[in-house]
């Protein structure tokens, strides 16, 4: 049953122009494609320069790429999808995805190269593009959106704050210790965890075979049980704030422990309380892992400080890597017709979640290996690579298949 995914039924695949056009409705199928290929570039890095090649210094350039390219891609791209129809508002429209895209593209171009300021700037704007076409459309929404969905928008605002920070310290001017370690964590760590949160409280249930609480009818009136939902979701976006603020401060402990109990604190509160963790498959289990690695990665980087860039690669490759595949293959499979085959155990998602845990095994041991320790990386990168790679070719081609609706 090789790629059965695949094939005609129960739809089949559209040629370019149908899909050109269901794309601009359903933005993840360009950004998703987008986001792999910058994943892949941005790791890429560090294997050209084991052999001598550096385009720029890939302790700069990887984590702006893997963040602004690889994470933004699959932010932008599934928000992009879903906000419109939660706010029953038309999609965005050709002009308004050619720009955020071209913005996004040329800012990791300008990252690859080594013109960081240009590239953030350019990211910023991508940003700005994508909140204010959805602020403009909110007074004309039919529906209220989810109210964990206030942590992806705190999310989008920060990282956009923290680049256009960043910018201008790039450009050599100086905005202080405390801004440059805020900005930067607005940026990396905001980005992804602040949507990731949201999204898990809208998502994570219907995936444990529960109703998602997060899901009300079709109203403009804000109930108090939403109001309820959105401030539990806004209070745990400032106590995420805090933490950068206490990390910043220099703080390191104190904002490492706070971010991993909001992380815990609020999903223990928003997940419905009967909800099967447990649950056998393949999703399930990359999901649970995902959120493990996140906690993991920010308890241990504040117990070891020297090991902290080390151990946040559990947050970066095991909880946002491992969660953007899992909920990733959900929308890919999901809008084509096909979630059946994510239903119980998939094998080529058990494969993606195995190279993965042996890339990220190898990037936490590197530090043994003494003078051969960039080799390690950089096989480490390779094996990540071939992860992103093999995942492009099983799910990837899906972005062509409509759903059965269409």
């Amino acid at each position: 049953m090789q790629r059965q995914w695949l094939k005609n039924e129960p739809t089949k695949a559209l040629p370019f122009r149908d899909y050109f056009r269901l794309g601009i409705k359903e933005p993840y199928r360009f950004f998703f494609p987008l986001g792999i290929f910058w994943g892949i570039i941005g790791t890429l890095l560090w294997p050209l320069s084991t052999v001598g090649w550096m385009p720029s210094v890939p302790a700069l350039s990887h984590p702006r790429i893997m963040i602004e390219g690889f994470v933004g891609s699959f932010v932008i791209g599934f928000l992009c999808t879903s906000l419109p129809r939660l706010l029953e508002v038309p999609p965005l429209g050709f002009i308004l995805l050619v720009l955020i895209g071209l913005f996004l593209f040329t800012s990791n171009l300008f990252h690859f190269f080594g013109f960081f300021a240009a590239g953030d700037i350019s990211f910023g704007f991508c940003l700005l593009l994508f909140l204010f076409s959805f602020v403009s459309r909110f007074p004309s929404r039919k529906d209220n959106p989810p109210p964990s969905f206030s942590l992806p928008f705190f999310g989008v605002a920060a990282a956009t704050l923290g680049t256009f920070l960043q910018s201008i310290e790039e450009s050599g001017r100086s905005i202080g210790l405390f801004l440059h370690h805020f900005s930067l964590l607005l940026l990396f760590e905001g980005l992804p965890l602040f949507p990731i949160l949201g999204v898990s409280a809208y998502f994570l249930p219907r995936v444990f075979d529960q109703e998602s609480p997060e899901i009300f009818p079709t109203s403009l009136q804000f109930t108090k049980k939403w109001i309820k939902r959105a401030f539990l979701a806004t209070t745990a976006a400032l106590f995420l704030l805090l933490s950068f603020v206490f990390e910043a401060a220099g703080l390191f402990f104190a904002g490492g422990i706070l971010r991993a109990c909001t992380i815990i604190g609020y999903l223990l509160i928003a997940f419905p309380k009967k909800i099967n963790l447990l649950k056998k498959g393949t999703v399930p289990r990359g999901l649970r892992l995902a959120l493990l690695f996140s906690v993991l990665g920010f308890i241990l980087s504040s117990f070891f400080l020297l090991k902290r860039a080390d151990w946040l690669h559990l947050f970066f490759l095991g909880g946002v890597g491992l969660m953007i595949i899992m909920v990733g293959s959900r929308v890919l499979f999901g809008f084509s017709g096909r979630t059946s085959f994510l239903s119980s155990c998939f094998y080529p998602l058990d494969n993606v979640i195995y190279g993965l845990l042996f890339s990220l095994l190898l990037r936490l041991i590197a530090d043994f290996f003494g003078v051969l320790r960039p080799v390690v990386i950089s096989f480490a990168a390779i094996v990540w690579i071939t992860v992103l790679i093999y995942w492009g070719l099983t799910a990837l081609p899906l972005v062509f298949f409509p759903d059965t609706e269409d």
